[in-house]
């Protein structure tokens, strides 16, 4: 084993960035580091033949000497958690490459401080031998990276650890290509947006969701294209190898450098074992059946092609071991010739046989994938036009056995936004939701409606603004309790079922209300209907109101300029803020802070910050009179296809659930069974039950201290 440190001149960060940071900060850093950068790069290689290199790109607050001695998050005091050297995490993993470490951004958000924006010359400085590249960027790593993404045919895996705060259509881009792997950790609310709705959400069925680190307990996790990891998560405790699971050591590198194994032997074209350890590869592949986007259900295909598909080599590799997926853009032409050559015969299209994946091709995909959904097969396809091992299976199926793609012989028109058949509604409800207005769309859920408009409905009256104690709570077991039963895979457990006793009966009745509607006019948005959030403590609405203190100074940076939180008032920022002392004396010291604060820029932070998360204290959940319902909703993208996700309350997806059917019922009707939403075009879910005076919940009007 070897590794050194390898001097490049004039290879260091501009420092007019890191000295502002400096004066702002006022941050006292340690001599022993070169703290406006270091004119090198560290490297390190096990013994024995190497399969690839490995780049780690450290983030902000670091430099290329800190994040090599484990010294994380060095250069601010808030971020600072010493932990492992990367050496010792690299030596962990027990995979043969070169790594490489070089120096990036320590202070700039705005990629002022890049070093190295030639990949190649890097590996150049480094002395490493062709062959496949990976790269693991943390952080702020992502605007070193970026500029690694086009001209460089050898950069099969990049591992984004809370790093796409950015480029997110470049790097989605990237993803699409041939043979490229991604590994996706969204423990910050920006980033796992931008994770989830700019890659994850377009490529459902190349998706494995694991935990933060990963386990590899699922199927494909090993091999997927894109493996999703979502749990929040400390930013700096995901580099520092000092993670814990169950009071267990868990770091992350050394878990994600089997993912890179995983590339670096597919692009030798050699066998990749599967997730779980101790057992040989099987014959399989994964493709996504079902699922809601943030968390698929990924079934294993062990049936070999039985038609003259099995001849084609990348098609019986399909069917045999790879997670390839055919798609417009792919270049295996042979593959693709015959898949229309199959599409002809099976469902008497008349594809020309170009190898092209072109928009027929896609949409010929689409109706064979609907017309077999129609006929029950199980599992379902995916609608999305796209060829995966499950498509792939049942054409194979259909020309083995004509009879089971009878139903499909004839062709008939369809688009891919294809409206679901109207039935006719049973008798109405008491409270009936009028649908002449709305699309019927078909989803992997079912039939949701999709309305145009939604109705605004605005509150501030009788809101349960006070506090009662966990342990008078109960939990809710009524219509809508149980989130796997509604198929959301967001793991939602008692703690977020627990309500006032006298909430049992409106909630039930609020619930089983707008179920019945959705059985009635057959919509699943209604019908899936989960509680996904209920009481909370002051600890957790804190934490929330933190997270919206970072985010609303991240995403108006028109008003905010380059302020960041300052860390020294993160404990204030999450305790009880009901008194009106409490909220002026933080709004004062946030005023006070160094670095361009004023109290002008404090008051409109906090202002802003609770239009969307209220403050510990100050969140009617913690009344136990107040829930969140989770429910599926559908879009229809530029293309016309139709796609289905559960919200997950989230304030981003807040105006297509508001066009669903059980956003509109809500809008409609929650009221009149005592339930209202203080905003529907901030939160349509959020109900609070406003009939609470005069019930054993009116007694508490002062906030617990």
């Amino acid at each position: 084993m070897s590794d050194r440190f390898i001097p490049t001149p004039g290879r260091k960060p501009a420092t007019a960035e890191i000295e502002k940071f400096a004066r702002n900060h006022q941050e006292k850093f340690h001599e022993e580091y070169v703290w406006q950068g270091k004119e090198g790069i560290y490297t390190w290689q096990p013994e024995g033949d190497l399969l690839g290199t490995v780049i780690f790109v450290h983030g902000k607050y670091d430099n290329v000497e800190t994040s090599w001695s484990g010294d994380f998050g060095h250069f601010d005091s808030g971020y600072h958690e010493p932990g492992k050297p990367l050496k010792e995490q690299f030596a962990a993993s027990g995979l043969k490459a070169l790594f490489i470490v070089p120096e990036a951004e320590i202070t700039s958000s705005r990629g002022e401080e890049v070093v190295w924006r030639d990949l190649q010359a890097l590996l150049d400085a480094a002395g490493a031998k062709k062959g496949p590249v990976a790269v693991l960027s943390h952080s702020e790593g992502y605007f070193t990276v970026q500029n690694w993404l086009t001209g460089h045919g050898n950069l099969v895996h990049i591992s984004l650890i809370d790093s796409l705060y950015g480029f997110v259509g470049k790097y989605a881009d990237w993803v699409n290509g041939e043979g490229h792997s991604v590994d996706l950790i969204g423990a910050g609310d920006s980033v796992r947006k931008n994770c989830q709705t700019g890659v994850v959400d377009k490529h459902a069925g190349e998706v494995v969701e694991d935990t933060t680190p990963p386990a590899f307990k699922s199927a494909g996790a090993l091999q997927a294209k894109i493996l999703w990891m979502k749990a929040p998560y400390h930013h700096m405790t995901l580099v520092n190898g000092m993670g814990k699971v169950n009071g267990k050591e868990a770091p992350l590198i050394p878990a994600l450098l089997r993912r890179v194994e995983a590339a670096f032997l597919r692009a030798a074209g050699k066998p990749v074992p599967e997730s779980q350890a101790g057992k040989k590869p099987a014959a399989a592949v994964f493709e996504a059946g079902s699922g809601d986007g943030e968390d698929e259900t990924h079934h294993v295909v062990e049936h070999p092609l039985r038609s003259e598909l099995k001849d084609v080599p990348d098609l019986a590799q399909m069917a045999a071991l790879h997670h390839l997926v055919l798609k417009s853009g792919t270049t295996r032409q042979e593959a693709v010739k015959a898949i229309q050559k199959a599409l002809n015969k099976a469902i008497g299209t008349k594809l020309e046989q170009s190898g092209k994946y072109d928009s027929d091709t896609g949409k010929a995909v689409h109706d064979f994938q609907t017309r077999c959904n129609d006929q029950g097969r199980q599992p379902r396809l995916d609608t999305d036009g796209r060829l995966g091992a499950h498509t792939l299976l049942a054409l194979d199926e259909a020309l083995v056995n004509p009879s089971a793609g009878a139903a499909a012989a004839q062709p008939t028109p369809s688009t891919p936004a294809q409206q679901a058949p109207q039935q006719p509604p049973s008798k109405p409800g008491q409270y009936p939701l009028d649908t002449a207005q709305a699309q019927r769309l078909a989803t992997k859920y079912g039939n949701i409606y999709r309305f145009v408009e939604a109705p605004e409905v605005k509150n501030q009256d009788n809101r349960p603004a006070f506090w009662h104690p966990e342990n008078i709570m109960v939990e809710y077991k009524g219509p809508g309790w149980d989130p796997v039963a509604a198929g959301s895979k967001t793991k939602y457990g008692r703690h977020n079922r627990l309500i006032h006793p006298v909430l049992v009966e409106p909630l039930t009745r609020l619930m089983k209300e707008l179920i019945a509607e959705g059985e009635r006019i057959d919509d699943e948005s209604m019908k899936r209907a989960t509680i996904g959030s209920a009481w909370r403590t002051f600890a957790e609405d804190g934490a929330g109101f933190l997270r919206q203190l970072k985010k609303r100074l991240r995403l108006n940076p028109k008003i905010f300029g380059s302020l960041t939180f300052p860390a020294a008032l993160e404990e204030d920022a999450q305790s009880n803020l009901y008194a009106d002392s409490a909220r002026k004396n933080f709004i004062a010291q946030l005023g006070a802070q160094p670095g361009g604060w004023t109290p002008a820029l404090a008051q409109k932070l906090y202002e802003m910050s609770k239009q969307f998360k209220a403050p510990a204290g100050l969140s009617p959940h913690e009344s136990g009179l107040v829930v969140d319902i989770d429910f599926p909703y559908a879009v229809v993208d530029e293309n016309q296809n139709v796609g289905a996700r559960f919200h997950q309350i989230t304030t981003e997806y807040n105006a297509d659930a508001r066009l669903a059917g059980a956003g509109m019922w809500l809008a409609t009707h929650s009221q009149k069974l005592g339930f209202s939403s203080y905003s529907t075009p901030a939160e349509i879910w959020h109900m609070e039950w406003l009939n609470w005076k005069g019930t054993d919940a009116d007694r508490g009007h002062g906030k617990a201290s």
